[in-house]
């Protein structure tokens, strides 16, 4: 029931973010100890970001050390880093995802991916 909670408080005001302003949740999972999860947010991310790429979507970092319970269940399997894109379509919540370092196009190809799944702005 902890983990749950834990789960939720974290989770739960980014998923109705997206939700309110239909878009997907993108989520870097890493870790302060790992190389390529630094470089993935130094040279992916934080250029991406820089150059408006990430505007529509919802970004956030989760660090898997600081929050091991939470990681678990958004990453497939153990590898880092990971990203995971949730898209809520007409059908429910989709998840999307890439392991290990990614270039900035893969991680493009991923969002635009998520989104066609999302329901039209109205």
């Amino acid at each position: 029931m902890k983990k749950l909670l834990m789960i939720l408080v974290i989770l739960l005001p980014i998923l109705t973010k997206a939700q309110e302003e239909k878009k997907p949740l993108v989520v870097l999972v890493g870790a302060e100890w790992c190389p390529a999860c630094k470089t993935m947010k130094s040279d992916t991310i934080d250029p991406m970001k820089k150059a408006g790429e990430l505007e529509e979507v919802i970004y956030t970092h989760l660090d898997k050390d600081a929050h091991p319970e939470l990681a678990e269940q958004v990453m497939q399997g153990k590898l880092l880093p990971q990203i995971v894109v949730y898209s809520e379509s007409d059908n429910g919540w989709r998840r999307y995802s890439l392991t290990g370092m990614q270039s900035s196009r893969r991680v493009r190809e991923l969002i635009r991916k998520a989104s066609e799944a999302l329901p039209r702005r109205r």
